[in-house]
């Protein structure tokens, strides 16, 4: 995925302010409390307007896993610290807690261990890891880690963090027929020309952070950048898919 050269920083100012229902979670929902913040650890909260809440996370991976399931059409919600499981090592019965449970369109739910890619690399965790993933092949359950291969891009975590702030932000259906025509018209359409033809920024980046017009995330928001209409089978849109990351044996 290519990354234009950057020009100029297009309006990262928000005129909205994203305050969050950030009702806490009951303790119910989640089987462990997050760690405490220490030293040389970072961890906090992640405003979520899908879950209408704020998901707790552990690492910067975490976080920005966050991002990615916040965008994510195919994922409905999420949450972290699901359940614990049981699964047999070397006749040993341990105790495994996934970092979170994504609800997919489908129903579907999907596991997942965020772990930076260096640690894979450990036989003993791979080891661990491989028997917690039979074992959720053997519930009929799919088990996915995700490391900071797929998370690790600044561009795309940059667009994310300035979208965020205008999925609060309602779009009518007005504005998303007039948007949509307007698009139709256009034979290259960018956002600032959209910008101007809705005199607002703004209804720009709400259209955008939901999805009814779209930009390549993988390059940074500016005034040039291409807009288009939802497509089927665009990687643009497909920040997660089941192919987002492979599953462990």
């Amino acid at each position: 995925m290519s990354s234009k050269s950057t020009l100029v920083p297009f309006g990262t100012g928000v005129g909205v302010a994203l305050r969050l229902l950030s009702t806490p979670i009951s303790p119910s929902s989640r089987v462990r409390e997050p760690v405490k913040p220490t030293t040389g650890r970072v961890v906090g909260y992640f405003p979520s307007v899908k879950n209408n809440r704020s998901i707790a996370w552990e690492s910067q991976l975490e976080q920005k896993a966050c991002y990615v399931f916040e965008f994510s059409p195919e994922i409905i919600k999420y949450r972290e610290q699901p359940l614990s499981i049981y699964y047999r090592l070397n006749g040993e019965l341990l105790r495994y807690t996934p970092d979170f449970e994504l609800t997919l369109l489908s129903g579907e739910l999907i596991y997942v261990e965020v772990k930076p890619g260096a640690k894979l690399q450990t036989p003993e965790l791979q080891e661990k890891l491989g028997a917690i993933s039979r074992y959720w092949k053997e519930k009929g359950l799919q088990f996915l880690i995700i490391t900071d291969q797929e998370l690790d891009h600044p561009i795309l975590q940059s667009n994310l963090k300035l979208l965020r702030s205008y999925l609060r932000v309602k779009c009518d259906a007005e504005l998303v027929q007039i948007s949509a025509h307007w698009l139709k018209q256009q034979n290259n359409p960018i956002i600032g020309d959209l910008a101007a033809y809705l005199n607002s920024l703004n209804k720009v980046y709400s259209l955008l952070a939901h999805q009814f017009v779209l930009t390549n995330l993988y390059e940074k928001i500016q005034h040039e950048s291409q807009l288009y209409l939802q497509e089927k089978n665009r990687y643009e849109n497909q920040l997660f898919s089941r192919g987002f990351a492979t599953d462990i044996e």
